[in-house]
């Protein structure tokens, strides 16, 4: 049954909860009229994500709910999906992964650092001061916890390998890496790393990395005999989370090994299975859910991102997307997940459309709002969007080819700009519309573009407390109050203010905004692989005052649109 007859026979759903329905049934038209064949062969630029991208995520091919005749396939057809990504493959998923790559789209597998069921052998897991196996701390109430590999270990690496292979065996195009820094972040906050191969491996980094006059002065003497487990027990160290705030001047050594190891297994890990593919392959990263970009994360191809509600705005956004850029990667982001917090159904529609419009304005891509992981406490929250609340947004981006623009002023409370030139100002509404202006970078005769997402006025403020998160090379603050900033007041028309410096002799802008959804007009678009017809267009004049703005006047966006201004 196609989603968008299923939406309007059965209303769709909005699922909090756990999702474990049928497999798809082979019968569905899985290929979409009017798509075209794929290439002959992929190169490394065709598996790369872009600015136009639409990535869609499954935990499993499956109906959702359950018994229902919703699949992934009508999923990716209904948001406009380009990728489908971190998904973990098994054999019997053949069938499904020929028909994504059949159809042109890009098809992800998926690995993590968890070892659930026969992997969780504790001669390869992550150990804590006293010997016992590490448990990520969201997943301590889950009925069946994940414990965590050890990457100091040949045997944990061995098993990934396996894995990894697999994977490419099945027909993937790319791999995402769930918890690709864990090991470095349990190290930090939970006191993990002390395995046989985790200590003798920090002993040969020590005498390699550091000055023996600063190891005796940590009073390490003999780095290649030196246990570090045994000199924490000898000193009575707490175990575990309270190893966080123990004062030791060896700590950061440990730290800055975990990280260098860690990367080193990925590196190593992906040279060999591209090796083995003999074909173009690319890899991702989960790189946090506040988009750190650590030499870990460095190794990878681009990441594909997780959020939280406390950084679920547009000053984060930015800032992220910034960072992606500095290290030359593609960021796709994810929409906010509650964990546990009860959240107005209207409330998070309206604010993960606002992350969506804000990630694709300022460079980044975003994951569709469906098989969202929530992270609850017992592991089962996922979150499933209905078309009729994101897919516009999706199919607008899929009209537009924004590829070659650059940034080059910001607007917006809170963010501070790096650059020379000045952004458009606000003039009425709610204060809170952002906006990125951008220049295509190669032709000197595209037009200038200004990306605008009304946020709405926050109804309350954070606290003001940060927490910080942090791995060598980047870190990000996030507020501690992860509700205040949710409920936010509607979207306002606002007069935009021009400077003449950037839009000297602009007499009038094209503005161009999502339509208004429609399930035929959505279904014809998506079979005909035409999204021009669900942009809505006008022409607004621009009126320049004495003081050098030129002033135009917005409608009340929803809550996203792009001005174009032919200079």
């Amino acid at each position: 049954m196609d989603i968008m007859k299923t939406a309007k026979a059965f209303g769709w759903f909005l699922l909090l909860g756990t999702a474990c329905g049928a497999d798809v049934d082979l019968a569905t038209p899985l290929i979409p009229a009017g798509t075209p064949p794929p290439a002959e062969a992929r190169s490394v630029g065709d598996l790369m994500p872009h600015r136009n991208s639409v990535t869609i995520r499954t935990l499993r091919f499956r109906g959702v709910p359950p018994g229902s005749e919703v699949t992934a396939f009508e999923a990716i057809n209904a948001f406009h999906a380009t990728r489908l990504e971190w998904v973990y493959v098994r054999p019997r998923d053949v069938p499904m992964i020929e028909a994504v790559r059949a159809s042109g789209r890009v098809m992800g597998g998926a690995a993590s650092n968890g070892l659930r069921g026969d992997e969780r052998q504790p001669e390869i897991a992550l150990l804590d001061l006293e010997g016992n196996p590490v448990i990520q701390p969201h997943m301590r109430a889950w009925t069946n916890p994940h414990w965590v590999g050890d990457t100091s270990n040949p045997g944990y690496y061995a098993l990934q390998l396996a894995e990894y292979k697999a994977a490419v065996d099945l027909g993937v195009d790319t791999i995402q890496r769930d918890e690709s820094s864990g090991p470095v972040l349990l190290a930090q906050r939970n006191g993990a790393g002390f395995t046989e191969t985790g200590l003798a491996g920090f002993r040969r980094w020590l005498y390699k990395n550091v000055p023996m006059a600063r190891l005796h002065g940590l009073g390490i003497a003999e780095p290649l005999a030196f246990d570090y487990g045994a000199h924490l027990r000898k000193l009575g160290a707490p175990v575990g989370d309270d190893f966080e705030d123990y004062d030791c001047a060896i700590k950061p050594y440990w730290f800055q090994y975990w990280e260098d190891i860690t990367a080193d297994y990925h590196r190593r890990l992906m040279r060999e299975v591209r090796e083995y593919a003999g074909r173009p392959l690319t890899f991702s990263c989960n790189n946090t859910s506040i988009q750190l970009w650590s030499t870990i994360q460095q190794e990878f191809d681009f990441a594909i991102s997780e959020l939280l509600l406390e950084t679920a705005n547009p000053v984060h956004i930015w800032d992220r997307a910034r960072r992606a850029r500095e290290v030359g990667r593609m960021q796709i982001i994810g929409s906010p997940k509650t964990r546990g917090v009860e959240v107005d159904d209207a409330a998070k529609i309206a604010l993960t459309r606002r992350v969506i419009a804000t990630a694709y304005s300022t460079g980044m891509a975003s994951r569709v709002p469906w098989d969202i992981f929530q992270q609850t406490d017992d592991g089962a929250g996922r979150y499933f969007g209905h078309p009729r609340d994101y897919a516009d947004i999706y199919a607008y981006v899929r009209a537009h080819d924004w590829n070659g623009y650059e940034e080059i002023a910001v607007g917006g409370k809170g963010v501070e700009s790096p650059h020379r030139l000045p952004a458009p100002s606000t003039r009425g509404g709610t204060g809170h519309v952002y906006r990125f202006v951008q220049e295509h970078k190669e032709d000197a005769n595209a037009p200038l573009l200004v990306f605008m997402v009304d946020w709405g006025e926050p109804l309350a403020e954070p606290s003001g407390e940060y927490e910080l998160l942090s791995l060598p090379g980047d870190s990000a603050k996030f507020p501690t109050d992860g509700e205040a900033h949710i409920n936010r007041t509607a979207p306002e028309p606002f007069t935009l203010r021009l400077p003449s410096r950037v839009f000297r002799g602009v007499t009038s802008v094209t503005l161009r905004t999502p339509a208004r959804w429609d399930a035929d007009a959505h279904e014809a678009a998506a079979e005909a692989g035409a999204f021009g017809e669900l942009v809505e267009t006008r022409e607004i004049p621009v009126r320049w005052t004495d003081d050098g703005y030129g002033e135009v006047s917005v409608p009340a966006l929803r809550p996203w649109g792009i001005l174009s201004a032919e200079r």
